[in-house]
């Protein structure tokens, strides 16, 4: 039976959102290229803003190729994990210039980490929306479960009002769970923090395409 139209679009969204993503695997145009096409998502205010210290123990769940070790202070021990292997082989070769101890795992986090390291901070940059509902809630509980942890840093795509190109762009992301502003907070209420403070990151607030909504949480027990 041939295709209808309506076969035919779904093909051509199905091929270029394939496209995309992979092109999205490779570190240059996922650190370089990428943030050019969304209006220049400039990162380093998250990693900045995060306030680390020479007495933090860093977990940066979802690291990447270590874009965080180019803008974070002295910190005692940063630990980054990702399933990503080209992009923790890259991690690890901007690592060496840093002088602290540095551990990149080719792997998810467990509890069991974060039970052993004891992290005081914790980034998730773009990690949120790849998980559903459930994955998400229990990713920030094992973060939780740190005795000393202090504040936990999130980043991710969303959905917003009114922001027709914003929403296109989050629609074609790798991850599969783009929310709403208000989605994002409700897991992390959920997993037993409370949003300290959020906001809206892009390039210049009048020239990005797409807003990332960050997050600051604190444990409500903390």
């Amino acid at each position: 039976m041939p295709w209808g139209l309506s076969d035919a679009a779904n093909a051509v969204h199905f091929y270029g959102t394939f496209m995309y993503q992979r092109l999205l695997g490779i570190p240059f145009v996922y650190d370089v290229l990428r943030p050019l096409a969304v209006g220049g998502l400039d990162t380093s205010r998250l990693f900045i803003g995060a306030r680390a210290t020479a007495d933090d123990v860093v977990f940066d769940v979802g690291c990447g190729t270590g874009i965080a070790l180019e803008h974070l202070g002295p910190v005692r021990t940063y630990l980054g994990f990702d399933t990503d292997t080209v992009a923790v082989a890259r991690a690890r070769e901007r690592a060496k210039a840093r002088d602290e101890s540095i551990t990149l795992h080719d792997r998810a986090m467990t509890v069991q980490d974060v039970l052993k390291e004891r992290p005081t901070l914790a980034l998730i940059v773009g990690v949120l929306h790849h998980l559903d509902d459930t994955s998400a809630v229990a990713l920030l509980e094992a973060l939780r479960a740190s005795p000393t942890m202090r504040r936990v840093y999130t980043l991710d795509p969303a959905f917003l009002p009114g922001a027709l190109r914003n929403n296109v762009m989050s629609l074609l992301d790798r991850g599969r769970h783009v929310r709403r502003p208000s989605g994002y907070e409700a897991l992390a209420v959920r997993a037993g923090y409370r949003v300290a403070d959020h906001g809206l990151l892009g390039a210049r607030d009048s020239e990005s395409v797409v807003r990332y909504v960050t997050q600051q949480l604190v444990p409500v027990d903390g």
